[in-house]
């Protein structure tokens, strides 16, 4: 898998533009300004725009490729962030550490996807949200981007059941429209979901 990704972010081109994430861009722009993490950084474009405003921005991906483009943006817009090159099975939260965590089709496999989101809620710090824009199942067929393994789509129930402890805001299967670079374009049917850690 990691050679699949370092392949695809060889190409000069940034995959997924250089633009933030839509959702993930309207959910960053309503909150007060602290510490952010972004796993699966991926080309930093989301980094990046969270950097630029005055976020202390860290993130990890397990392609080093993404991460050498992702330094190449923040440079580019002259801004720093902490990015470093990790596997979400192997992520171990410091606890209480982030005001938020934001994911932008960071999907993950059954047997990892659950003990993760618990890592992330340990990373939160009271208060702290966590946020993210996903593909749902529906997706399957459409041309527009999402992984092609049907257990690695997320639906609104399972996502309710990772985040149980969290008090959810936002959870609901969206039909939207992609511009994100060559990858992710055109008509697509995911799921927006925000929730917070108790004070």
């Amino acid at each position: 898998m990691q050679e699949f990704w370092n392949h695809r972010y060889n190409d000069p081109k940034y995959a997924y533009g250089t633009e933030p994430n839509e959702f993930f861009k309207s959910v960053v722009d309503q909150l007060q300004k602290g510490k952010i993490l972004i796993p699966g950084v991926g080309e930093g474009r989301d980094a990046a725009y969270c950097a630029v405003n005055g976020w202390q921005t860290e993130g990890f991906d397990f392609s080093d490729s993404a991460l050498e483009k992702a330094g190449q943006l923040l440079k580019r817009n002259r801004t720093k962030a902490k990015l470093w090159i990790e596997d979400a099975a192997s992520f171990k939260a410091d606890e209480n550490s982030y005001d938020a965590i934001g994911l932008t089709f960071f999907h993950l496999s059954p047997e990892i996807r659950e003990s993760f989101h618990h890592e992330l809620i340990k990373a939160l710090k009271p208060n702290g949200i966590v946020f993210m824009e996903a593909f749902r199942p529906e997706q399957l067929g459409m041309e527009s981007g999402g992984p092609k393994d049907p257990s690695m789509l997320y639906t609104t129930e399972m996502l309710a059941a990772d985040f149980k402890i969290l008090d959810i805001e936002v959870n609901r299967g969206v039909e939207t429209f992609l511009r994100e670079g060559s990858y992710h374009f055109g008509e697509a049917k995911v799921v927006r979901f925000l929730a917070r850690k108790k004070a």
